[in-house]
């Protein structure tokens, strides 16, 4: 099923048991989802304008729609690749549309996989020439990862071009730079550190980089970040997101984002979270930007033991030197677990979309789609599909808990004070907030429920229960 809830320049769909997979902002306020075997047009009002459904033969394995893109030209394609039962090769494709998504051209390429099998990680963008250029990881067991590169002309016949493979690096991102070098971001196998690989445009000359000792670089725990994304910025100059793991082999403990130029110079870097321990756990999950001056990153948040927990989302806006504007929180409710953000888009007046996927024990897994303006702000009830989105400016953890509490703030909140009551109103505790991680020793508090609120310039940010165990 299908379901929308929609106020002024924002939006949110909720898709049952369909993956969701691309984004493309069309012109005259339009947009295009990708799921795994179709496309859904709709317009910002929320109202679905078109719908295209590809490859339903029973011949097919698995298909999907991977990127959306649109040219400099306005050429509009879309990439991917799916199986076919009858030989078990992969096939890479491209296809071309008229700007009311009408298949103009379509073609596909088979890659000989020698016996390995696609793993996450799959990119394609269009070049500079109108190529596309596929990155794909393929692998024989968890840690025997190639990424294999391949271009083709979408013009000339589609002949493949030219192909390039990395042994022993995941890759997670591909960006082509003014220079015509290409970059794939991602991990390195051997260390498990943070990489990105340069190779010219004739797929030639490669050169990998390590985050950790660029110049500049803070060189302290990038490591671990297997959703390391890259975007090109301005000037020569790249954004690279992060994920800091602390201690080395312990749980994500950072998003951050680093700004590096095309001579491997670190220029900067940010990241969220406390990041010299692992009491906020944060996994790095994209960035993107239309207007340098505003970059949004996203990330998923553990604020439980077990990754099968309930996880929230945040997003934090930055300026173009790195600097945080504001932050949210954003959680899902209603039992549905692992709520995982896919990709993130910037859109033209100056909001942001997200791919979001969650699974819910009688559901499977659902799709969920929302935008936000340039504020943060969206329509989040969804109470109709028995979900809900929650955005706060404050978070609390673990909760259930025990001897202490973790109180996370935005930053743009920072200056209050946060109160917890006990059921019969008694104020037991209080603590001014001055960072963006606060510990409150709850100790001496008996085993029951308490309640907690948050105020700030004489107003009530955030409230809620706590429970001592």
């Amino acid at each position: 099923m299908f379901y929308v809830s929609k106020t002024q320049n924002t939006f949110a769909y909720r898709h049952e048991r369909m993956t969701i997979m691309s984004f493309l902002e069309l012109d005259n306020n339009k947009y295009a989802i990708t799921f795994s075997d179709s496309i859904f047009i709709f317009s910002e009002k929320g109202e679905i304008l078109d719908k295209k459904l590809f490859y339903t033969s029973d011949s097919v394995y698995s298909y999907y729609i991977h990127d959306f893109h649109k040219t400099s030209s306005g050429r509009i394609f879309s990439t991917g690749i799916y199986d076919e039962i009858k030989d078990k090769h992969l096939y890479l494709w491209a296809r071309e549309y008229d700007e009311y998504l009408n298949t103009i051209k379509d073609v596909k390429y088979k890659i000989n996989t020698e016996g390995r099998e696609a793993s996450l990680g799959k990119k394609s963008i269009i070049n500079t020439n109108d190529e596309a250029v596929f990155a794909i990881n393929l692998s024989n067991h968890l840690l025997d990862d190639t990424t294999y590169s391949f271009k083709f002309s979408l013009d000339d016949n589609y002949l493949i071009r030219d192909t390039i493979n990395f042994t022993l690096f995941k890759f997670n991102g591909l960006i082509q730079m003014p220079n015509k070098d290409y970059y794939l971001s991602g991990v390195d196998r051997i260390t498990g550190s943070n990489v990105y690989i340069k190779f010219d445009s004739t797929f030639h000359n490669s050169e990998m980089s390590f985050i950790d000792s660029l110049t500049n670089s803070s060189g302290t725990y990038h490591h671990g970040g297997s959703n390391t994304q890259i975007k090109e910025f301005s000037n020569n100059r790249f954004l690279i997101d992060l994920s800091r793991q602390i201690p080395e082999n312990g749980p994500y403990a950072g998003v951050g984002v680093c700004k590096v130029d095309t001579n491997n110079n670190m220029l900067n870097e940010k990241f969220i979270g406390k990041t010299e321990t692992h009491i906020y756990p944060v996994y790095g999950s994209g960035i993107d930007f239309i207007d340098t001056t505003n970059i949004f990153v996203v990330g998923k948040i553990y604020t439980g033991e077990s990754f099968m927990l309930p996880h929230s989302i945040t997003i934090a806006k930055l300026d173009e030197n790195l600097n945080i504007k504001w932050q949210k929180f954003y959680e899902v409710q209603d039992g549905l677990l692992r709520w995982y953000p896919t990709s993130i888009h910037a859109t033209k007046d100056g909001g942001l979309v997200l791919l979001t996927i969650f699974d819910a024990a009688k559901l499977g897994e659902t799709s969920l789609i929302f935008k936000v303006d340039a504020d943060g702000n969206g329509p989040f009830d969804l109470s109709n599909t028995n979900s809900i989105i929650k955005s706060h400016e404050l978070i609390i953890y673990p909760n259930p808990g025990n001897e202490n509490m973790q109180v996370r703030t935005a930053v743009q909140q920072l200056g209050g004070v946060f109160y917890i009551y006990d059921i019969t109103g008694k104020l037991v505790l209080q603590q001014e907030v001055t960072s963006s991680i606060t510990q409150i020793n709850t100790s001496n508090l008996l085993s029951g429920t308490y309640i907690y609120k948050y105020i700030n310039n004489n107003k009530l940010i955030e409230s809620g229960k706590w429970v001592k165990e």
